[in-house]
């Protein structure tokens, strides 16, 4: 108790202190000089003398008093304000962010978007087996990255280059300008771990993965035998690459889905990460 009052009282301002230093004593000294008066009848015939005493030392408790609980009132006000502007800017550019994301998308609805990139996915681990297991087996492998193009529509963007720039724009308002405001306020914020992921998340997501968009490179190091018994090789990395495009679009998803709505919704709790510090 005492620690939390040693702060409030160290919050407040610096000249109003020194009023409640000079003025306590001060009225104090008025107050015991007025009740001796009053015993050896100093006050007696001088009504308007007692009350001019009586208020100055009125004055001299009133206004330091007044001054300490006002001028935290006042913070408390500019905490509540600035805490409720804070929550309002986050829902609005959250909201940006996931309009933005979700709008060039050929579905909107998440559930079938996760399904969606599940089933890219698993064309990707199928392709990446193959090449293990049967790196001469071309055919199969052409069969499986014939129909992961298919998938890959399916969560693709119609204007992948606009999409790509809207949402590295919205995540840098986020992270630039929204978060300090909603950290100041002490409302709760991505963890540091997570912040990290969704900004390299975003990064890969600003161009489209090669297995998709250079047809030609890619079947021509299919029909490479040689090079697909090479796990490292051209087609193996690009491969790769697709994976972790995918992983980078489901972990952005997942963010629009859970932690995004309730950013700056409530005071931060100690749940294994800190305020991103990003």
């Amino acid at each position: 108790m005492f620690g939390r009052l040693g702060r409030w009282w160290l919050d407040t301002p610096r000249a109003i202190r020194w009023v409640v230093y000079v003025c306590l004593p001060l009225g104090t000294l008025a107050i015991t000089l007025g009740v001796y008066g009053d015993g050896h009848g100093w006050w007696d015939d001088r009504s308007f003398l007692t009350n001019l005493a009586s208020s100055f030392a009125s004055l001299l408790f009133g206004v330091p008093l007044a001054l300490v609980v006002l001028s935290h009132l006042s913070a408390m006000q500019d905490v509540v304000i600035e805490r409720r502007l804070a929550q309002r800017q986050t829902r609005h550019v959250a909201q940006e962010f996931r309009s933005i994301f979700l709008r060039m998308l050929p579905s909107a609805n998440l559930a079938e978007l996760h399904e969606a990139i599940d089933r890219l996915d698993d064309d990707l681990g199928e392709m990446r087996r193959l090449m293990v297991e049967a790196p001469g087996d071309t055919t199969q492998l052409r069969d499986v990255r014939s129909r992961a193009v298919v998938h890959y529509a399916d969560v693709s963007p119609i204007d992948y280059e606009a999409w790509a720039a809207h949402i590295k724009r919205q995540w840098t308002v986020l992270d630039e300008e929204i978060r300090p405001a909603v950290l100041s306020s002490t409302l709760n914020w991505l963890s540091a771990p997570a912040a990290l992921r969704i900004s390299q998340a975003v990064e890969l997501l600003q161009s489209e993965p090669v297995l998709f968009t250079d047809t030609d490179t890619v079947e021509r190091h299919i029909r490479g035998r040689t090079a697909l018994r090479h796990n490292n090789g051209y087609l193996g990395s690009r491969v790769d690459q697709a994976r972790e495009w995918v992983g980078a679009l489901r972990r952005t998803v997942e963010l629009i889905e859970g932690e995004l709505p309730v950013l700056a919704t409530r005071a931060p709790s100690n749940q294994g990460g800190t305020p991103s510090p990003l």
